[in-house]
């Protein structure tokens, strides 16, 4: 269960009702996206955060339980408690709206803040608990946990992202927010295609581009002059992986 716990829960946060909600992934393999290891995006000082996870939850897992053995259990769901070591001002909201991670389901989150003014590092602990069901017991809650990993840096506008070339990884869009032009910088391992779409916060695709990417460092040069001021989301994917993102067009 702990395994389990720590694949699929540790990144139950989101935002306040107020921001726009967002669209679960259609992503099928199980999974968070992104993961610990990539974690998610800084927060540059002077600008508002916000970010998306996405969520892809199994439908059973195996594990001992006390008095029964080895059991594979259905997961009902997992439920996100509380998350503590966020920076002042931020809050967390889910879809599902109850933070209620549907076995089998998908679900996303909106991870929101004002700017930050000092340079920091928030390491994040989320408290789970997950609700399971086996013909011979029912429905029971497994034990509560808590899970660590994910990191929220707040450093200032301009110091670029560190990126992993012997990995596939996206970076946040620079500058954000922006008129006119924005890069959004990314590496990969192999010479392949990679594309990047863009939603609106309803979840329509306003934008897609494919590139064909050499092994290192690559980016994406994304024209806002045809489109409104407003928050967007972009995704880069190598059809293997996708990265979500925030980006927002500053008003003209």
């Amino acid at each position: 269960m702990k395994k389990l716990l720590s694949l699929f829960v540790v990144a139950i946060f989101g935002v306040s009702a107020a921001i726009a909600q967002c669209t679960p992934t259609s992503e099928t393999e199980v999974g968070i996206y992104p993961d610990t290891l990539e974690n998610l995006p800084p927060a540059y000082i002077g600008l508002s955060y916000s970010t998306v996870i996405q969520i892809v939850m199994p439908n059973d897992t195996t594990t001992d339980v006390p008095g029964f053995g080895t059991l594979t259990l259905d997961i009902n769901y997992f439920l996100a408690d509380s998350v503590e070591g966020l920076p002042a001002g931020f809050t967390y909201a889910c879809n599902p709206s109850d933070c209620k991670f549907p076995g089998g389901g998908t679900g996303c989150i909106l991870l929101s803040g004002p700017a930050l003014t000092t340079e920091a590092t928030y390491d994040l602990v989320v408290h789970v608990t997950p609700n399971v069901y086996h013909s011979l017991i029912g429905d029971f809650d497994g034990p509560a946990t808590t899970v660590e990993g994910y990191k929220i840096v707040a450093m200032p506008v301009g110091v670029t992202e560190v990126f992993n070339t012997n990995e596939f990884q996206v970076g946040q869009n620079v500058p954000n927010p922006f008129e006119g032009t924005t890069t959004i910088n990314y590496s990969t391992p192999i010479n392949e295609e990679v594309e990047l779409t863009v939603f609106d916060v309803l979840g329509k695709v306003v934008y897609q581009e494919k590139a064909m990417s050499e092994v290192g460092m690559n980016k994406f040069v994304f024209n806002a002059l045809s489109h409104s001021p407003g928050v967007y989301m972009y995704t880069v994917s190598n059809g293997e992986k996708a990265y979500t993102k925030r980006m927002v067009i500053a008003g003209r």
